[in-house]
C-alpha cells in the first residue's frame, strides 16, 4: 500500500491575500496545504496539487459551495493526509517521490 504523507496548512500574510484578492468564495482569506520534501538534495523543489471539484457555473451554485470546504478555508484542518501523486513511494510515485 502506498504511504500518503502529512500536508501542513500555510496561511498567506493578509497583505498578500489583500494585494493579490486571493479570497475563497465565502471571502475567507486563500491557504494551501505544503508537503515537504523528506531528501535534502530536493528541499527546493515542490509538487503544487490543486483540488478539483472547486469551480462553479451560476451564482446559485457559487453560494451553495461557499458553505464547503471546497468555497470556504474557515473549517480546513491545519494538516491533512497527501494524495498518492504526494507519496514519498518511488514504486507508486516514481516522478516526484522525493
Amino acid at each position: 500500500a502506498a504511504v500518503k504523507k502529512v500536508l501542513e496548512l500555510v496561511d498567506i500574510p493578509d497583505e498578500l491575500i489583500i494585494k493579490h484578492g486571493a479570497y475563497c468564495l465565502d471571502g475567507s482569506p486563500y491557504k494551501y496545504y505544503i508537503q515537504r520534501a523528506t531528501e535534502p538534495k530536493y528541499q527546493s523543489d515542490y509538487v503544487i496539487y490543486f483540488q478539483g471539484g472547486g469551480w462553479c457555473f451560476t451564482a446559485e451554485d457559487c453560494q451553495k459551495r461557499s458553505l464547503t470546504n471546497l468555497g470556504s478555508s474557515l473549517n480546513w484542518d491545519s494538516q491533512i493526509m497527501g494524495p498518492v501523486l504526494l507519496s514519498a513511494d518511488a514504486l507508486v510515485n516514481p516522478t516526484f517521490h522525493g
